[in-house]
Formats: C-alpha cells, sequence, structure tokens
C-alpha cells in the first residue's frame, strides 16, 4: 500500500522541521554577547552585585557582614575563595569559570548564587 501525500501534508512536514530548530535558535542567542554581558550575585535571592563582563579585574561583594571576591576576565567569571569559617567546602571556589548563561556558581552555606545573563530578566524564583 502505497501513500501518497498532499500539498497540506508537505506543508505541515517542511513547518515542523523549521519549528524543530527554534530551541537551537534560542540556545545560540541566550550566549550572545549581548544577553552575557552582566553578571549578577545575589544573596538569599537579593542582588547585591552586578558587573560587566568587559572589566576585568577582582571585585567585592558583601553579605551578612561579611566579604566575598569575584574575578571577572575575559568575559568569565569565577569566585575567589573564602575562609574556612566563611565556607567550609569551599565548592563555590572550586567551581572555577564560568563563561554561559546556563552556567552558575552556588554557595549553600552563604546563600550566594553568581549568574551570568541579562539582569532583567523575568525569572519567577524565590529563593526565600
Amino acid at each position: 500500500m502505497r501513500v501518497k501525500l498532499k500539498k497540506w501534508d508537505i506543508v505541515i512536514l517542511i513547518g515542523s522541521v523549521i519549528v524543530s530548530f527554534f530551541p537551537l535558535a534560542l540556545r545560540f542567542s541566550e550566549n550572545s554577547d549581548i544577553v552575557k554581558n552582566i553578571a549578577t550575585v545575589a544573596v538569599s535571592g537579593s542582588t547585591v552585585k552586578s558587573l560587566k563582563l568587559v572589566e576585568n579585574g577582582i571585585f567585592e561583594f558583601e553579605f551578612a557582614g561579611k566579604k566575598g571576591y569575584v574575578e571577572v576576565f575575559n568575559k568569565k567569571i569565577r569566585m575567589l575563595e573564602m575562609d574556612k569559617a566563611t565556607c567550609p567546602e569551599g565548592i563555590c571556589s572550586e567551581r572555577g569559570w564560568i563563561e554561559s548563561s546556563s552556567e552558575n556558581i552556588v554557595c549553600l552555606p552563604n546563600r550566594i548564587i553568581v549568574t551570568l545573563g541579562n539582569s532583567n530578566s523575568d525569572v519567577d524564583i524565590s529563593t526565600n
């Protein structure tokens, strides 16, 4: 038994193939320089520092009366090591450099999250 494709079958098939590439296009647009030029350091869900990733250097931020440091280099960011009393495991500093909006740095003991991307995003998530 042979099935003959009609005009609308072909249109639907081609449309489905085109739509299947949308997630890939969104992935590339998220990683564009326009979107990832900003890094945000948040403590307990509140932004404490926003950085443009075009400036290289070490930047200080405060949380719970303590100081933390992030380093920016070549549009990448990392968290520098804190003392063992502040961050016993030090996993956040071991995470290393992040450079994609799909990556982040998390320090659970201090509730610190470092993310890349547009600071005006409409994310509907609360860490409280």
